[in-house]
This record gives C-alpha cells, sequence and structure tokens, in this order.
C-alpha cells in the first residue's frame, strides 16, 4: 500500500492539460500535466499539502496503524438555501471504539449536484474535483 495514494494521485495530476482544467498552457512546462500549485489552487488547498498528500505521510501511516471498523455508505440528501437539493454519496470510515477520530468522504451522487457544488464553490461547473480513473 506504500505509495499508492501519492502514485495515484501524480498518475490524475499528469494526465491532466492546463487547458483541460481552464488555465492556460503557457510557454514552458518542465512537468507533463498540471504543475502541483496548479492543482492545489484549482483544489483549495495549499501546495505543501498536497505534496505531502502525494508522498502519503498524512493518512498512510496514521490509518495502518488504527485498527479500521467496517465502512459505512449511503446517500445524503441536504436541501440547501441557494442551490436547492442535494444528493451525496457517502462513506465513513471508523476507527476502533476508543479513538474517536473517523474519516468522511462525501461525492456527489449525480451530474445535477455536482454542477450545484461547482457554482457554490465559485468553479466552472466540470472543473477538476474529483478524478475517477
Amino acid at each position: 500500500m506504500d505509495g499508492e495514494l501519492g502514485a495515484f494521485l501524480r498518475s490524475r495530476r499528469e494526465a491532466r492539460r492546463p487547458v483541460e482544467v481552464g488555465l492556460p498552457e503557457g510557454p514552458r512546462r518542465r512537468t507533463p500535466g498540471l504543475r502541483r500549485a496548479e492543482l492545489a489552487t484549482l483544489a483549495q488547498v495549499s501546495v505543501e499539502y498536497l505534496t505531502r498528500l502525494e508522498q502519503g505521510a498524512p493518512f498512510v501511516d496514521r490509518w495502518r496503524q488504527r485498527p479500521v471498523t467496517a465502512a459505512r455508505t449511503g446517500l445524503l440528501t441536504v436541501r440547501h438555501p441557494a442551490a436547492g437539493l442535494l444528493r451525496l454519496n457517502v462513506e465513513t470510515l471508523e476507527l476502533a471504539e476508543a479513538d474517536p477520530q473517523r474519516l468522511v468522504v462525501q461525492l456527489p451522487a449525480d451530474a445535477a449536484t455536482a454542477i450545484a457544488l461547482d457554482q457554490l464553490a465559485g468553479r466552472r461547473p466540470g472543473q477538476l474535483r474529483a478524478v475517477a480513473g
């Protein structure tokens, strides 16, 4: 499992061209695909955080050391005052009973929710949010 998250993130970042996410190509690129700074800006996280994710530091060791109980999945429906009905696929990984930490992942369950979330976040619809593949 070591390096799998980082390899996945790097492969997805390198597979996207800047023009695909609304950025100029630029005259000189030393890396294929998006630069870390570009992806960090689009994802609204720091470059340092993205670098740590690619290196696997924040999650791999921490979650490997603790027993994870069974994942819970489901569909969450929320009515937002401006965006209307939002449908989210939710997966929760909880640690053992003695540790109250949990990891919750929420992704749009349909295209209408994805578009509404993009608009709420001030992104162009379809801009980088979650990359499948």
